[in-house]
């Protein structure tokens, strides 16, 4: 029987670690600053952006309630001076009193500019907990949106928003003592930093490890890992400012799913098998796609 190849002795070792993608040296370990950097500068321009749009919101809000309060009242004069029935006048005077009382719509006031769409469903879990319908009521109740708490108005149920994102700024806000609008946005922005670092580790690894696919420099002239680093930082780039940006600096659970994301890819990466297991079961309280994992 012919002797078989030196190759079957024994069986093929794993393939090397990617240790020109690590950051074992100092020039390596400041190419994280260049991924925190980019997201300091996303969350300022969506702060500028942000803001602008508010004060414009808010100024056609307040022209509208001034003008809606002065149409009003000039009906109401106009009423009593030609001598209508009490009853219209009392009408009137009744929608003039609601115009009164009426304020800004919430993302129109200051220091709310991130909790536009749903970003107050967020807040409200933070603040009031969940509410639904319970098994003993009727089905007429449990078909309605909204359920009554005894309180000024009605709720809406919100048990379809996941509990991560809201814990953790409750966490916050009782540890800085802000705001539970602030302490949300604190959270989006610390996972916004540190998801964009994470993801910039696993995009650096995953070039470098693609290098000949990707028509890239090779790694034996030192410009392979180079060629790495700017795909990654490409691929930063085009997730913090591109056209959805947005969603990962305002009230909203991306900017964590995209921390938990980034981490349980490293981790797979760099084969933490429990590691990424753990990522999974915390993402699955974040947000549905968070249950894939």
């Amino acid at each position: 029987m012919p002797d078989l190849p030196s190759s079957f002795d024994s069986p093929a070792p794993p393939p090397p670690v990617l240790s020109y993608a690590s950051f074992s040296t100092p020039s390596a370990r400041w190419l994280l600053l260049m991924p925190a950097c980019m997201a300091i500068l996303g969350m300022l321009i969506a702060w500028a952006a942000a803001t602008s749009g508010q004060d414009d919101h808010r100024a056609r809000d307040t022209q509208k309630l001034n003008y809606d309060r002065y149409y009003w009242r000039c009906e109401l004069d106009q009423a009593i001076l030609a001598g209508k029935p009490q009853e219209d006048i009392a009408r009137i005077q009744k929608i003039l009193d609601a115009k009164n009382a009426a304020t800004l719509i919430s993302y129109a006031r200051y220091g709310r500019q991130f909790t536009s769409w749903d970003g107050y469903r967020y807040e409200e879990v933070a603040e009031q907990g969940y509410i639904y319908h319970q098994p003993n009521w009727t089905q007429e109740q449990k078909e309605d949106s909204l359920v009554d708490v005894h309180g000024p108005e009605k709720r809406a149920k919100n048990v379809v928003w996941y509990p991560l994102y809201p814990v953790l700024a409750v966490g916050v806000r009782n540890a800085l003592g802000i705001s539970t609008t602030l302490a949300l946005t604190v959270v989006s922005w610390t996972c916004c930093f540190f998801g964009a670092v994470v993801m910039f580790c696993y995009a650096r690894r995953y070039y470098a490890a693609r290098a000949d696919r990707l028509t890239l420099p090779s790694q034996e002239d030192g410009a392979g890992t180079n060629s790495a680093n700017s795909a990654a930082l490409w691929a930063v780039a085009l997730l913090l400012f591109g056209p959805c940006s947005i969603f990962l600096y305002a009230n909203f659970t991306e900017s964590l799913f995209v921390l938990l994301l980034a981490g349980f890819l490293y981790c797979l990466q760099e084969r933490w098998w429990w590691r990424a297991a753990l990522i999974a079961g915390i993402a699955a309280a974040c947000r549905s796609q968070g249950v894939l994992f």
